[in-house]
């Protein structure tokens, strides 16, 4: 019975998963539709805005190489802090991992406050991202948060 209930809910949870994807994808061509616009030039029309939303994401607002350059640091930084991490785990055991986390998410949370105080991230590099792009450009701040905050109070000034 409780293996039949596991299954019914995955299928569930696949079938709202499937619907919603759907959903995003067919929702721009459904409505919008200006008065007299034809059906061809409202679909040709949607089309290209939903490319230029698509670009305008993998761009970041930026140049296609810093936008790359971006997406590669965060990564770099993720995967190494994640081999240290588990470096340390077998090397030194898990009250030093323990310790490196919080340190690390200390670093993180106090990058995010210096920056978002100091204005150190350009509001237009946020203007049409959606949250997973403005998270990586705001995590790319904040891995050199000293800098950046410094860089932006010379700005002011």
């Amino acid at each position: 019975m409780s293996h039949l209930n596991h299954t019914n809910i995955f299928w569930i949870v696949a079938a709202a998963i499937v619907a919603m994807i759907a959903y995003r994808k067919l929702a721009p061509y459904l409505r919008g539709r200006m008065k007299g616009e034809p059906v061809l030039d409202h679909v040709q029309r949607v089309a290209h805005e939903q490319e230029q939303y698509r670009l305008r994401q993998r761009d970041l607002n930026m140049t296609r190489q810093k936008a790359v350059r971006v997406r590669a640091i965060n990564a770099g930084v993720l995967i190494g802090f994640m081999c240290l991490a588990s470096y340390l785990m077998r090397q030194a055991g898990f009250q030093v991992t323990n310790n490196t986390i919080l340190s690390f998410g200390v670093y993180v949370v106090i990058g995010l406050l210096a920056c978002s105080l100091a204005k150190a991230v350009p509001a237009e590099l946020f203007a049409g991202l959606n949250w997973h792009s403005r998270i990586d450009v705001r995590l790319y701040y904040v891995w050199l948060w000293p800098l950046n905050v410094i860089k932006a109070i010379r700005r002011k000034h």
